[in-house]
């Protein structure tokens, strides 16, 4: 039977769920000792995200980023995904790309809102052609 990491990371959480620090530490250990002996070791990012993941959606905590052609503020990345995904519980990451020349680019894991000039160009582009 093969377990996928999505299997292990709600198999670890079941097992983790109100434990002291010492009891997470040690099923933690045997965990990674597991996968290590049944060679999955290299499963263990994508299980840490599956995990981190399961617990944002039982938190109602969203991830987004926001791509941005030029240096902003965490706080003004903050407010433009909060404003663009309409919720106020996101957790953002921020990241630059000149090649979008100006404005931003909202990801989920699901969506994409791409309020770039780049973008903008290019539609402009295709409705003259």
């Amino acid at each position: 039977m093969n377990i996928t990491p999505k299997q292990y990371a709600r198999a670890w959480l079941e097992l983790i769920q109100k434990k002291s620090k010492k009891e997470v530490a040690e099923i933690s250990k045997k965990a990674l000792e597991k996968l290590y002996k049944t060679g999955k070791l290299n499963t263990v990012s994508k299980i840490l995200r599956e995990m981190e993941e399961i617990e944002n959606k039982e938190s109602g905590i969203s991830q987004a980023t926001v791509v941005s052609a030029y240096d902003i503020t965490q706080k003004d990345a903050e407010k433009i995904a909060e404003k663009t995904i309409n919720s106020k519980n996101i957790i953002t990451t921020l990241k630059t790309d000149s090649q979008i020349i100006g404005g931003v680019i909202v990801e989920t894991k699901n969506k994409r809102w791409d309020f770039s000039i780049k973008n903008q160009l290019k539609s402009l582009s295709k409705k003259l052609i």
